[in-house]
């Protein structure tokens, strides 16, 4: 099970967590030292193919992205995990009246004849349909296997993707388990509903006047927070561990058992996102109008913490901590609201770039909704600023820039499962150009609530390249589509492969593991600007990379499982890997030793296994 915590988000926040404006007001221009460090961050290079900003010469002649199709009329992709994927136009414009229709025609798919497949879900959303099935094998349910055909407002096929398994038998499968609500709707039945409204002060000082749906019990007139409308209550989490079953529990009494503003306030903020979503047609986070139970924090035990639990004992389960604030912001809620969404629609491994996928829809997705809800501009959206410098934050501009880290074998806790809440904010960067090209927070809300929903669980940077184009033209926002096409080419999200080419003030330095391990953490540190930067292997090589700034670096193997028993950190004098204990490191990194500094020169690959 999956526990999104927003500590562990804090790299691709960062900017939020310093600059988050919570009362709308006016963003003033970058000043000339801003300025200055843009341009060092983002002038192009006319000799490298990484150049930024995004190329300005877009082939406005590009009309379909259902291109380069195999004879069958497939575009097949291998991710990261050796799985196949694809997303199809051979059945492109055939027409679906009914979910008969969706059956028969995706059975098209099915290449293996010990499997049937079950309708899960059909969404509507705007313009389009989406007919989700589940591989079905000696009638079990197979594990994340997929296949989801997309439809136009007269059933006309747009198209495809699918993660289905050819072997379901080389898979472990396991039930889905139903989602079953919880029977609260039941429960207050008898009660009255009210609306309580307050000024409040949230932790950052705005002032926020808050209406609020609240139970009232008919027998004493005591309000509690929760609604029977949209069946969000909210509890308090120290309750909730002396229970077996969350469905004993009770929502927080308004009059008695109330802690501060904050829980009015994070109420208020999550009713805002429920409503958004529902404006847009979909109900609650799996847009089936299921119970969700908020769990409130006092104790101040768990601060900074808000988080989406999944579904359990039938509530979609969200927490928050109170004394701090985590919950009283737009962005903040909305994430973890879309971390709802995303589970409903691929449930995805939660590691390495999908993982990292996961968590961008949720940072764009937020941001989109906080933003047409305050009705930003982008001028005033601190977030988005900080992807237009995105190197000051430590962002990655493309892959194989300086910050990117590759997809590791052993994604875990240590890494933060491959860097996800990192790696995110490459995929993020697309805000930053959807904005300047015009998109309202309401169109790119559109487009990636769209792009969610025609995910698979095997959806990696690469599909998210290849149907990046595509899911702007079945928004209904096809003028954006050579945009698209262009930011993901900009990014290279399509491509995992080492540059040919880096920047003038950018090197790259590359090796073999040096230690017997495969789970392995390396660390490169700059003394002179006390900086460190980790990486590991690239998942399915001994092959460690990193770019840097041009500078001196020393570079130190260690194997992750075991911290620091195990360490090699490279001689430059002596041009080999020196086996050393942690305590000579600790004396290493906190000193300028020649002997191990490595230079990294602008615009050079440095590859020490090369050396003489």
């Amino acid at each position: 099970m999956k526990f999104r915590n927003c500590l562990l988000i804090c790299l691709s926040l960062l900017a939020v967590v310093l600059l988050m404006p919570y009362a709308v007001s006016a963003q003033s221009d970058e000043n000339e030292t801003e300025t200055e460090e843009l341009e060092e961050y983002l002038q192009p290079d006319e000799e490298t193919l990484l150049s930024w900003p995004f190329s300005e010469d877009i082939d406005e002649g590009r009309e379909t992205y259902l291109s380069g199709l195999d004879p069958e009329g497939k575009v097949w992709h291998e991710d990261e995990n050796g799985a196949w994927t694809f997303m199809s136009g051979d059945e492109f414009g055939k027409v679906i009246s009914d979910n008969d229709d969706a059956y028969s025609l995706a059975l098209n798919y099915l290449n293996n004849d010990d499997s049937d497949l079950v309708l899960m879900r059909d969404d509507s959303f705007g313009d389009i349909t989406v007919y989700t099935f589940q591989q079905s094998y000696e009638e079990e349910l197979v594990y994340k296997s997929y296949l989801k055909i997309i439809t136009d407002r007269y059933g006309e096929v747009l198209g495809a993707v699918s993660s289905l398994e050819e072997d379901p038998e080389s898979v472990g499968w396991d039930y889905y388990a139903q989602r079953e609500s919880a029977d609260w709707e039941e429960r207050f039945a008898d009660w009255d509903s009210d609306t309580y409204e307050k000024t409040v002060t949230a932790v950052s000082g705005e002032i926020v006047d808050v209406s609020i749906p609240v139970l009232v019990d008919p027998d004493t007139g005591d309000r509690y927070l929760g609604d029977k409308d949209r069946l969000v209550f909210c509890v308090d989490v120290a309750e909730l561990a002396n229970l077996d079953d969350r469905g004993d529990a009770t929502p927080i009494n308004l009059d008695r058992e109330l802690y501060s503003d904050g829980e009015l306030l994070t109420y208020y903020r999550f009713i805002q996102v429920y409503d958004y979503y529902a404006e847009n047609g979909w109900w609650g986070p799996d847009g089936k109008r299921n119970p969700c139970l908020l769990q409130f924090d006092t104790s101040g035990e768990d601060r900074g913490n808000a988080s989406y639990g999944e579904f359990q004992d039938g509530f979609h389960i969200f927490g928050f901590s109170i004394d701090d604030g985590a919950g009283q912001s737009l962005q903040v809620i909305a994430h973890e609201f879309t971390h709802g969404v995303s589970s409903t629609n691929h449930v995805g491994r939660y590691d390495n770039e999908t993982g990292a996928l996961d968590e961008a829809l949720s940072d764009l997705i937020g941001n989109a909704v906080e933003a047409d809800i305050r009705q930003w501009s982008p001028s005033e959206n601190a977030w988005l600023k900080s992807f237009r410098r995105a190197h000051k934050y430590e962002h990655a501009l493309y892959v194989w820039d300086e910050f990117y880290t590759p997809p590791s074998a052993h994604p875990d806790s240590w890494n933060d499962l491959g860097d996800v809440h990192h790696n995110s904010n490459l995929v993020s960067i697309l805000a930053w150009r959807m904005y300047e090209a015009g998109m309202s927070p309401r169109d790119v809300f559109t487009y990636w609530f769209t792009f969610d929903l025609v995910l698979t669980p095997k959806t990696d940077f690469e599909e998210t390249a290849l149907k990046a184009a595509w899911c702007a033209e079945i928004a209904g926002l096809s003028e954006y589509a050579p945009v698209m096409q262009q930011a993901v080419e900009d990014l290279r999200l399509g491509d995992k492969s080492l540059p040919e080419y880096l920047k003038d003030h950018q090197g790259m330095i590359v090796f073999e593991n040096p230690l017997d391990e495969t789970n392995v953490k390396v660390k490169f540190y700059d003394p002179l600007h006390d900086s460190e930067f980790i990486t590991w292997p690239i998942k399915g090589t001994d092959m460690i990379a990193a770019v840097f700034g041009e500078g001196t670096y020393w570079a130190a193997a260690v194997q992750a499982a075991e911290e620091e028993d195990n360490i090699a950190v490279w001689n430059v004098s002596e041009n080999r890997w020196e086996m050393i204990d942690s305590e000579r490191l600790t004396a290493i990194s906190e000193s300028y030793d020649s002997d191990y500094g490595i230079e990294i020169a602008g615009g050079i690959i440095t590859d020490i296994g090369d050396q003489p």
